[in-house]
């Protein structure tokens, strides 16, 4: 089941005794686990639509179905409920300036109504460990950096495993480097706990860590969908790979001799190499609480990746690299394949951002 399903969903305000349209005719669905970035410039209806799927304000039109509850049918009680199992990340931290970090992620979970689990210290301290915050927990708010404080808001939303995260520019009010390990932090969490995440965002290299990107303007969807991938074999302006350079480049990315194995469990990195750059077999990277990333390269130059939302990509040889290419309304995307230890790492814009191993 999606998490988020939105149907017709239309919201106007007053402005200067007019209604003026924040939202015409949004449809939008949000599979579960997705990390979906909604960009576009300012006043063009992002925030509103944050807001009504967190609950925040009333459905006026359409409706809008949010981890299998209508909204739009939705009283003050049943909107509260719904805030309950919603985490949420702001530009500003908003810390409560006289507790420390721990003292900030417990009123997550109070705001939950799970404070007094007898786990409840365990489950925040653990949180703050995630994101980069073990040791830091007595530290109050002027002890912290500006990019610390805000992965305390970060823990502070994901604490007690909320199913949804929305984030409204989290990463405004940060430089580029610290913004781009909040947001690596967010990832991570989603990813190790099958979060759905929905962010807000007016930064172009965020785009990495989206599984999905739409663009909006003057309250309606510009563009949803991922581009076409480009023509097999010319997607890094490179000639095709085929099968026998392919898999004579996974070799040398793995250090492998191309002599086959007594039997195929007794050289699982090679075979794992086949798999996913010749057979058209899935390689899946697991992460902690069930999410998957996988993988499916073709001999053509072709594949698809799922994670979760599938798209078709296109491969090719670059700089001893194999390079994964897929495209959004907002530019194409590479995901660069290299040896790492029995197996492959995959990076994007320069960072690791999972690790392909053997199903």
């Amino acid at each position: 089941m999606p998490s988020v399903v939105a149907r017709g969903l239309s919201y106007t305000y007053p402005d200067g005794g007019a209604l003026r349209a924040a939202l015409s005719d949004i449809d939008l669905v949000v599979e579960t686990g997705e990390i979906l970035f909604l960009t576009g410039p300012s006043g063009c209806g992002k925030t509103t639509l944050l807001t009504l799927v967190g609950a925040l304000r009333s459905v006026q039109s359409g409706t809008l179905d949010v981890l299998g509850h209508p909204l739009h049918k939705a009283d003050e009680a049943a909107r509260v409920a719904s805030r309950r199992r919603t985490g949420f990340v702001f530009q500003h931290h908003n810390l409560h300036r006289s507790l420390t970090a721990l003292g900030n992620v417990m009123i997550g979970l109070e705001a939950r109504g799970q404070s007094r689990r007898s786990d409840a210290e365990a489950l925040c301290l653990d949180v703050l460990a995630e994101v980069g915050l073990g040791g830091l927990e007595h530290r109050r708010q002027d002890q912290l950096s500006g990019g610390q404080r805000q992965r305390v808001a970060v823990a502070r939303a994901m604490v007690g495993g909320p199913a949804l995260l929305l984030a409204d520019e989290p990463t405004g009010a940060l430089d580029g480097k610290t913004g781009g390990e909040v947001m690596e932090a967010i990832h991570r969490l989603a990813r190790r706990r099958g979060t759905t995440v929905i962010v807000v965002t007016h930064d172009p290299r965020l785009d990495a860590f989206a599984d999905r990107i739409v663009a909006m303007e003057d309250g309606r969807m510009r563009g949803a969908a991922p581009a076409a991938p480009a023509a097999a074999g010319h997607a890094m302006g490179q000639p095709s790979v085929t099968r026998a350079n392919a898999l004579a480049l996974c070799a040398n990315l793995l250090s492998l001799s191309l002599a086959p194995p007594a039997r195929a469990e007794d050289d699982l990195p090679l075979v794992a190499a086949v798999a996913v750059l010749a057979d058209g077999r899935p390689w899946v990277a697991r992460r902690a609480g069930g999410a998957e990333i996988r993988l499916t390269l073709r001999p053509d130059g072709t594949g698809r990746i799922e994670r979760p939302v599938s798209r078709e990509v296109s491969w090719a040889a670059q700089g001893g690299d194999i390079c994964i290419a897929f495209g959004f309304p907002m530019g194409r995307r590479c995901i660069r394949l290299r040896r790492n230890g029995a197996g492959l790492a995959a990076h994007e814009d320069g960072q690791l951002a999972f690790t392909l191993n053997r199903p």
